[in-house]
């Protein structure tokens, strides 16, 4: 409906360009921005069309930023997780949450260090020539995506 299509894109859109129009101006140059997204953003997710659009309109932002922003020295990435151990997660029925992740490459979830692990890299200096990269964190799952076998047409 209308009003969960602007509510998720006011969260996951808007508020992420609003986070960034307020500090960038006032970042050093050689800074870094790392920006969060989803596989949502890469792959699409059935029936959840505003978080993929959202998810999917931050990836577009990263780049765009990471363009704008160069000429300052200020590098923007892009991560992207793939089902991680939150409360929102976590907090479903055990057995939907046991028999997803049994689909899953590496049959877990990731954990919430493994993301930021990946979050801080992208924030160091050590990914100083990384820019407009988006990194999906999901232990294999949109790369196994692409391999899905889907009903044939008649």
């Amino acid at each position: 409906n209308l009003t969960t299509w602007d509510m998720t894109l006011r969260v996951n859109l808007t508020g992420t360009m609003l986070a960034v129009r307020s500090f960038q101006p006032r970042m050093a140059e050689g800074g870094s921005i790392v920006t969060i997204s989803s596989i949502a953003g890469l792959v699409a997710m059935p029936h959840r069309d505003a978080y993929t659009a959202s998810k999917g309109a931050v990836i577009a932002l990263t780049r765009t930023w990471a363009i704008d922003y160069s000429r300052r020295g200020i590098r923007v990435n892009c991560v992207c997780p793939g089902v991680t151990e939150t409360p929102l997660v976590t907090g479903r029925q055990a057995h939907l949450e046991e028999r997803h992740q049994m689909q899953l490459p590496q049959q877990r979830m990731a954990t919430p260090d493994e993301v930021a692990n990946v979050i801080s890299f992208l924030a160091s200096p050590a990914s100083s020539y990384m820019s407009g990269a988006i990194v999906p964190v999901d232990g294999g799952t949109t790369a196994f995506a692409a391999g899905l076998r889907f009903p044939r047409r008649v």
